[in-house]
């Protein structure tokens, strides 16, 4: 898995903190705020964060992120 996140955001931590309750690998980008074109290329939009699944599922919105997570991997 793929976490496109930024420093300091809520909705960032909200989702890291649901992958490391579910003892799951990610690798994080952090980008710059003020410079979202990374995010805009992976999922056409320019809020974080953004995941893409190993299946290459791309979602935003950090309660869809974590209801997908919990869907995908429902243990713990």
């Amino acid at each position: 898995m793929h976490l496109f996140a930024i420093p300091r955001s809520l909705n960032v931590e909200r989702d890291t903190l649901a992958l490391g309750y579910k003892g799951l690998p990610v690798e994080v980008t952090l980008i710059d705020p003020s410079d979202r074109e990374r995010v805009r290329g992976v999922s056409g939009q320019e809020l974080v964060p953004v995941l893409v699944d190993d299946d290459g599922t791309v979602l935003f919105d950090s309660p869809v992120v974590i209801e997908h997570i919990e869907n995908r991997h429902p243990e713990p």
